[in-house]
C-alpha cells in the first residue's frame, strides 16, 4: 500500500480554470495530496476536524446566521437553485490573533452537487476571500464535472487577527435541472498553532550484548524538564526503568541513548515519554523487542507520523525474508483493515492509508507471521 499525500492549491486571482484541468488535477489528489488537515468524510467533512481546529465554520439551512442567498429554494437539508443565477455568501470568519503574529492556516472544503444533466450554458463560480480580496478562485462548467459533484479543498494563509469569507454563484437555464449545496457541504477549519513541546525525528531501540540500547534524537523542545523510557510485558502495564534530563528550551539537535541491562526473555515493549516543567507528557512508541533464550533478535516497530492524518509509516526490522500480515486493530479488538506485506531482513518501511474513514483516537498496529509477533505498535488518528 502506498500512503496518501495531498497537494495544496496555489493562490489564484480571479483565473477561471478549465474543469477538465481541474478533473484531471482532482483524479490525481485522490491518490496524492499534500493538504494539512484530511478530508475524509466527505458527506460530513466537518468530523475530520473534531480535533484539530481553534474555529470552525459549517454552512446549516437551518441558521440564517451561517449564509446570505438572493434567491433559489431553501429548506433544512439543502439551497436549491433551477434556471435563475443565485449567490451564496459565508459571514465574514475572523481567524483570531494578532496582527504581527504568523498567519493563520485555514483549511476549507466545499461540495456542490448537481442534477447530473447540466449543460456547457451553466456554470459555477467558487471564490475565497481573505481580508476582503479574492485570494483563490474555482471555475466549472455544468458538463464537465465527473459524478456530477464539485469537490474543492483549499488552504488559505490568512494574516493573525485577519478574516475570510467564501463565496459561490450559481448561473442555470432550465427548471429540469439543478445546482445544489446541503447542510454541511461547506466548512472551513482554522488550525490549532499549539507547538510541540518536542520534536522528534528519530527514536530506535536494540539488543546488544550489555542490553537493550536505545537512541532517540529531538531538533526543538520546549520546557522539556525530562524523558523517561518505560517497560511493559503485555503493552498496557508500564513500570520506569529510565529517567534522562531534558534540555529545556532549545532549537538545536540532541542525541540521546539509555541502555536497560536487565530486559527479560521474551517479547517486550518500550515506550518513551516526555514531560514538560508543568507536568504535561506525551508518549512515543513503542518499540518492541523480543529476547530469545539463546540468541539476541531485536524486532523494532515506529510509526511516523504520530498521531496522522491521512497516513502513516511503520518502520520496523525483520531478521529473514518473509510474508507477514498486517492488522489495523481498534481499542475493543475489531480488526478494522488488513493486508498482507512482503517483509526483507533488514530494515522495513511499509506505508499505510486507511481504505475506510476512521474516527479520531487510539489504534494498534499488529504485523505478525503465524504465532511469531514483528511489531505491536499503537497510533493515533487525528
Amino acid at each position: 500500500m502506498k500512503g496518501k499525500l495531498r497537494h495544496s492549491h496555489s493562490t489564484i486571482q480571479r483565473q477561471r480554470l478549465n474543469w477538465k484541468v481541474i478533473a484531471l488535477s482532482f483524479s490525481i489528489l485522490g491518490i496524492a495530496t499534500l493538504l494539512s488537515v484530511v478530508f475524509i468524510n466527505l458527506s460530513n467533512p466537518q468530523e475530520a476536524y473534531a480535533v484539530t481546529c481553534s474555529s470552525s465554520y459549517t454552512v446549516d439551512w437551518n441558521d440564517p446566521a451561517t449564509y446570505t442567498v438572493n434567491c433559489g429554494t431553501l429548506n433544512s437539508s439543502s439551497w436549491t437553485v433551477k434556471k435563475d443565477t443565485c449567490n451564496y455568501s459565508s459571514p465574514v470568519l475572523l481567524v483570531g490573533g494578532t496582527a504581527g503574529e504568523p498567519n493563520k492556516t485555514v483549511d476549507l472544503t466545499v461540495r456542490i452537487n448537481q442534477s447530473g444533466n447540466l449543460t456547457n450554458n451553466d456554470f459555477c463560480w467558487v471564490d475565497f476571500y481573505v481580508n476582503g480580496s479574492v485570494s483563490q478562485s474555482y471555475y466549472a462548467r455544468g458538463d464537465t464535472i465527473a459524478n456530477a459533484v464539485f469537490y474543492i479543498p483549499a488552504t488559505l494563509s490568512v494574516p493573525a487577527g485577519g478574516d475570510y469569507q467564501v463565496k459561490v454563484k450559481f448561473k442555470n437555464d432550465r427548471t429540469n435541472e439543478f445546482w445544489e449545496v446541503k447542510k454541511g457541504d461547506i466548512f472551513s477549519c482554522v488550525q490549532s498553532t499549539a507547538p510541540l513541546p518536542v520534536t522528534l525525528t528519530s527514536f530506535k531501540g536494540k539488543l546488544t550484548s550489555d542490553g537493550t540500547q536505545f537512541k532517540w534524537t529531538t531538533v526543538a523542545e520546549v520546557n522539556n524538564d525530562y524523558f523517561t523510557l518505560s517497560r511493559s510485558l503485555d503493552a498496557e502495564n508500564y513500570v520506569e526503568v529510565g529517567r534522562i534530563p531534558g534540555n529545556g528550551t532549545s532549537s538545536i539537535e540532541h542525541n540521546y541513548s539509555f541502555t536497560d541491562s536487565e530486559t527479560p526473555h521474551g517479547i517486550c515493549y518500550y515506550m518513551l515519554s516526555q514531560t514538560d516543567y508543568d507536568g504535561k507528557t506525551e508518549k512515543f512508541g513503542p518499540i518492541v523487542i523480543r529476547k530469545n533464550n539463546n540468541s539476541t533478535n531485536s524486532y523494532n516497530g515506529t510509526a511516523f507520523p504520530n498521531p496522522f492524518k491521512t497516513h502513516f509509516t511503520i518502520t520496523f526490522e525483520s531478521l529473514k525474508d518473509q510474508p507477514a500480515h498486517f492488522s489495523l486493530i481498534d481499542l475493543k479488538g475489531s480488526v478494522l483493515d488488513e493486508t498482507i506485506l512482503e517483509v526483507n531482513s533488514g530494515i522495513n518501511n511499509f506505508s499505510f492509508s486507511p481504505t475506510k474513514p476512521l474516527k479520531s483516537g487510539l489504534y494498534l498496529v499488529r504485523i505478525e507471521n503465524g504465532n511469531e509477533q514483528l511489531v505491536l505498535c499503537k497510533v493515533f488518528k487525528e
